[in-house]
C-alpha cells in the first residue's frame, strides 16, 4: 500500500514556532508530527510514502534520511 503526505506551505498562526522549522517537524513527546504519521502508516501496512514538500524542504530530507534507518518504509 502507498500513502501521500502533504507537508508544504507556510503557517502564519504558528510563526513563532515555524519560522525556521517546518510545522510537520514540530515535536510532540520527543517525536515529530511527521514521525507519528509515518509510524501510523507502518501499522497500517503502508510500504511507500510520497511526501510533497515546499517550505524548508531540506529539513525533510535530513529527517527522512534518519527515519529511513529506523523504519522499513520507502520514501519518495
Amino acid at each position: 500500500m502507498k500513502a501521500v503526505i502533504l507537508v508544504g506551505g507556510f503557517v502564519i498562526k504558528l510563526v513563532n514556532l515555524t519560522r525556521f522549522l517546518a510545522k510537520s517537524l514540530l515535536e510532540i513527546r520527543q517525536k515529530s508530527i511527521l514521525e507519528w504519521q509515518i509510524k501510523q502508516f507502518k501499522k497500517s501496512s503502508v510500504k511507500e510514502v510520497f511526501i510533497n514538500t515546499h517550505f524548508l524542504y531540506k529539513q525533510f530530507k535530513q529527517k527522512l534520511s534518519y527515519s529511513k534507518k529506523i523504519l522499513d518504509i520507502k520514501f519518495h
